[in-house]
């Protein structure tokens, strides 16, 4: 009898193993094996339904990024489908406003980085028909938080005059928006040393991919 039963459960367990595969669907070229899809290479997934675009090559990930199969996992500071793109590259454009110092008042955020928390950024003030640019050191990339670490920069004028300003201050970027606090301290002229608080709309972006 003992036998017997043996010789059942064979021929139950085929028909068993032989269905697991019926209500399951691979997709990609993916072969059922055991109710579990075999995938090609290049794909992955429970049904081989994610294609692996940075193990195939299609997509190369690039400033230190890991590839996690279909996606780049970007270092800090580091953003798109290959992480080539730097934080502060989605702040570019032009912004205008005034500033409680100032009158009319232009800005151009760069895009040119120091490094990947750092922008580039120029001022114009029309007031005193000057110009001059400094950088700035963003606290993270989430937030728009900025600094702007002390430094010093020649002065241009539109006129044949020259200065070199000392700026320092900190702010933040929004997705319409650039609000911050600058002081200046002029090397010559004294009088217009200051601390200015600048609240300015964005006017036009600017994508550096299409350049």
């Amino acid at each position: 009898m003992r036998y017997l039963l043996a010789l059942i459960s064979i021929p139950l367990f085929m028909l068993s193993a032989c269905g697991i595969c019926d209500n399951l669907s691979c997709l990609n070229g993916g072969q059922c094996s055991l109710g579990v899809c075999d995938c090609p290479e290049g794909f992955g997934g429970e049904f081989c339904e994610k294609e692996l675009i940075c193990e195939t090559g299609v997509l190369e990930c690039q400033n230190g990024s890991v590839c996690k199969g279909s996606w780049c996992a970007c270092k800090d500071f580091f953003m798109g489908d290959s992480c080539e793109r730097v934080y502060g590259d989605k702040f570019i454009g032009e912004y205008s406003g005034s500033a409680d110092c100032f009158g009319e008042y232009s800005y151009l955020s760069c895009p040119d980085s120091l490094e990947p928390n750092e922008m580039w950024v120029s001022h114009v003030v029309w007031d005193y028909r000057e110009y001059f640019g400094f950088t700035i050191q963003f606290e993270n990339d989430s937030s728009g938080i900025f600094e702007i670490p002390t430094q010093r920069y020649y002065l241009y004028y539109f006129s044949s005059e020259q200065d070199s300003v000392t700026v320092s201050g900190n702010g933040y970027f929004s997705d319409s928006s650039m609000i911050y606090t600058l002081t200046l301290d002029y090397d010559n002229l004294n009088d217009r040393d200051r601390e200015c608080f600048y609240d300015l709309r964005l006017s036009q972006r600017i994508d550096i991919t299409k350049q």
